[in-house]
C-alpha cells in the first residue's frame, strides 16, 4: 500500500480543494490502493518530509519560502515522488529550484471551460500505453516546458500548434508526474483522467513496470458470433494480454479457434490448466457452471474474469471470493455495460446534486413481444431464470445509481406463452432502499407495448427519461423557481468520453491496470454479488408472495 500526502495551500484562490481533495482521496483509497492524509502546505513543509511516498499538489505553489522549498525538492532529490496537477505549475519565478523539480511552468490558459481533445503524443511512453486520445471540458494549461529533459507525452492543440499538458522527469533520485488538466470537479471523475493520474502516482512512487511481460489468457467457451469471442476481440486489443489458448466441447469451435486465431485448444478445463502459458481464464459458459469452473480455475492460481452473472447465489458468489483470496487472485465478473454511454450519462448528472436532486425512483424496463431463444438462455436450469441475463446488467445500474443500501426486495414472476422455454416470460423486481428510495426492474418476452425498454430517474428536483433505453438522447427535466424545464440532452455533447458508442473493452484495460499496477478495478466481485444476491432473493419473494429482508453485507465493498 503507498502512502500519500495531499498538499494543501491555505490560500483558496479559483480551485475547489474542498471539492476535489475528498474525490482524491477516496479514489486513492479505493480497494487498499494507497493510505492518503492531507496537510496544510505551510505547515508540512516546515521540516523535512517523513513517513509518505509521494506528495501531490494539484492547488497553486504560489511563493514558498526558502524553508518550504528546500524541504519538498529535498524529499524527491533523495528518491521521493512528486505529483503536481494543473495549478502546481502556476508558481513564483523566485521558485527556481521548484520550477526545476516540476520541469514546466504555467504560461496562460484561455477563458471558460473549453471542451477539447487531448492526445498521447508519445505512445511509447509508459503511462502511456494503452490509453486513448479522450475529449474532456476543463481549463487547458498552456506551459513553458523548462526542463528540455521532462517527457512529455499527451497535448493538445491550440490555433493549430501542439501544446504540453502532461510529462513525466527525474529529479535527484526522484520522480515526478505532471498533469496541466484538473480545474473543477467534474474531471477528477473522468475515467481516463483518473487512470492518469492513478498511473502518475504509481511512476511517482518508483512502481511503474518499465517492462512488461504479456499474460497469456485462456477461454473457456468459444464460438464465434457469441459473446466469447466480443471477449478475444477485446482482450486482443490490449496489448498487456495474449490470447493463448481455448477450451471449448465442441470441435467446430476448437478448430475454428485454431484456424483462424491461432489458438491452442483443449476439450477439457483440467488440460487447458494445465498450460503454464495461460495465466487469466476467462469463463464464457452458461451460468450454473460458473461458480465451479472459476473455483477450479482459481485454486490452480488463474486469474478469473467470469461473464456475468457472477454467480447463481450468494452462497456460490462468497466461495467464489473467498477462493480467490486464499490463492491471491483476481475475480471480476464482466460488467462491461458500465460503460454504456447512456448509463455514463445518467450517472454524471445524478453526480451534481443540482442537476436532479436527491434520486428516490428508478424505473427501468427491458423486453417486448417476442419467443424465447433456443439456446440455453431458455432454459432455467441452465440460465437461473431470464433475470440473470440483461437483469445482471440493470440491477447493476441501478445500484449504482442509487448509492444507498438496499433492505428490501420483491420479485413477481410469470410463465405465459412459449411452452418451449423453461425460464420466466415476464419478472418484476422492487428494490427497496434504507431511506425509502425504491427501483423497479422488468424483464418481460410478453410486453406487447409501444416502447417496452425505458429508463426513468426521478429526483426531487428534477427528472432523466430515456423513451428507449440505449438512445443516444435524454429528455432531462429540471424545477428552478417552481417551474419545470425540460431540454433533450445528447449522452455525448458534453465531451463525453465514451464517443458515439460503448466503450466494453475499457474493462479490460481496468484489469491490466489492476493486474500490472496494483490499481484499484472499476468492478469488485463485491459489487457484482449483491446484483447476484438482489436476484436470488427476487426468486425467492415470487415464490413466497411477500417482500423478503435483504442483507446488504456488501454495500461497504461496492468501489
Amino acid at each position: 500500500m503507498l502512502n500519500l500526502l495531499i498538499l494543501i495551500p491555505r490560500n483558496k484562490a479559483c480551485h475547489p480543494g474542498d471539492m476535489v481533495v475528498p474525490i482524491m482521496q477516496r479514489l486513492f483509497q479505493r480497494q487498499g490502493f494507497a493510505e492518503c492524509r492531507t496537510a496544510e502546505k505551510e505547515q508540512a513543509l516546515r521540516q523535512p518530509l517523513t513517513g509518505c511516498d509521494v506528495v501531490i499538489l494539484f492547488k497553486e505553489a504560489e511563493k514558498l519560502d526558502p524553508a518550504e522549498e528546500k524541504h519538498l525538492c529535498e524529499f524527491v532529490r533523495q528518491g521521493g515522488g512528486f505529483v503536481g496537477v494543473h495549478a502546481a505549475s502556476d508558481c513564483s519565478e523566485d521558485n527556481q529550484e521548484y520550477i526545476n523539480l516540476l520541469g514546466a511552468k504555467f504560461v496562460d490558459h484561455d477563458p471558460g471551460l473549453p471542451t477539447g481533445k487531448v492526445f498521447f503524443n508519445n505512445t511509447n511512453h509508459p503511462l502511456a500505453r494503452d490509453m486513448s486520445d479522450f475529449t474532456i471540458t476543463d481549463e487547458f494549461y498552456q506551459l513553458d516546458v523548462r526542463d528540455k529533459k521532462a517527457d512529455v507525452f499527451l497535448s493538445f492543440m491550440r490555433h493549430g500548434v501542439q501544446m504540453p499538458l502532461a510529462l513525466t522527469k527525474t529529479y535527484g533520485k526522484g520522480r515526478v508526474f505532471y498533469m496541466g488538466l484538473g480545474h473543477h470537479e467534474p474531471v477528477y471523475h473522468h475515467p481516463s483522467f483518473q487512470r492518469l493520474l492513478m498511473r502518475g502516482v504509481v511512476f511517482a512512487a518508483g512502481k511503474y513496470p518499465e517492462k512488461i511481460n504479456p499474460i497469456g489468457v485462456g477461454f473457456l467457451g468459444f464460438k464465434k458470433g457469441a459473446i466469447s469471442e466480443y471477449h478475444h476481440r477485446f482482450i486482443r486489443g490490449v496489448k498487456p494480454f495474449k490470447p493463448t489458448a481455448v477450451c471449448d466441447i465442441s470441435a467446430p469451435n476448437r478448430e475454428m479457434a485454431e484456424k483462424e486465431f491461432g489458438l491452442k485448444s483443449y476439450s477439457r478445463p483440467e488440460d487447458m490448466l494445465k498450460d503454464d502459458n495461460v495465466r487469466m481464464v476467462v469463463i464464457a459458459i452458461p451460468p450454473y457452471l460458473h461458480c465451479p469452473e472459476a473455483l477450479r480455475a482459481m485454486e490452480s492460481g488463474r486469474h478469473v474474469v467470469v461473464e456475468k452473472p457472477l454467480a447463481l447465489s450468494m452462497d456460490d458468489a462468497d466461495r467464489m471470493m473467498e477462493c480467490a483470496r486464499r490463492n491471491k487472485v483476481m475475480l471480476a465478473c464482466f460488467q462491461n455495460r458500465r460503460w454504456d454511454q447512456h448509463y455514463l450519462a445518467s450517472k454524471r448528472l445524478i453526480g451534481k446534486r443540482e442537476n436532479l436532486g436527491e434520486v428516490f425512483e428508478i424505473r427501468l424496463d427491458f423486453g417486448g413481444y417476442m419467443s424465447p431463444s433456443s439456446d440455453w438462455r431458455s432454459d432455467k436450469k441452465l440460465s437461473g431464470g431470464n433475470l440473470y441475463d440483461m437483469g445482471a446488467h440493470g440491477i447493476d445500474w441501478i445500484l449504482n445509481l442509487i448509492d444507498k443500501p438496499v433492505v428490501g426486495v420483491s420479485g413477481y414472476c410469470l410463465h405465459r406463452m412459449w411452452p418451449m422455454a423453461t425460464n420466466e416470460t415476464h419478472s418484476k423486481v422492487v428494490i427497496r432502499f434504507r431511506d425509502g428510495e425504491t427501483a423497479t426492474y422488468t424483464d418481460s418476452l410478453i410486453h406487447a407495448g409501444k416502447q417496452p425498454e425505458s429508463l426513468t430517474i426521478l429526483g426531487t428536483e428534477g427528472s432523466i427519461i430515456f423513451p428507449k433505453v440505449f438512445d443516444d438522447e435524454m429528455q432531462w427535466t429540471r424545477v428552478m423557481d417552481g417551474k419545470q424545464i425540460s431540454s433533450q440532452v445528447n449522452c455525448c455533447s458534453d465531451g463525453d468520453h465514451t464517443g458515439s458508442g460503448s466503450l466494453w473493452a475499457q474493462f479490460y484495460h481496468d484489469i491490466a491496470d489492476h493486474l500490472l499496477l496494483g490499481l484499484p478495478k472499476a468492478v469488485t466481485p463485491e459489487s457484482s454479488a449483491r446484483v447476484t444476491g438482489i436476484i436470488e432473493t427476487a426468486y425467492k419473494s415470487a415464490e413466497l408472495g411477500r417482500e423478503l429482508p435483504f442483507d446488504d453485507k456488501y454495500f461497504c465493498l461496492r468501489i
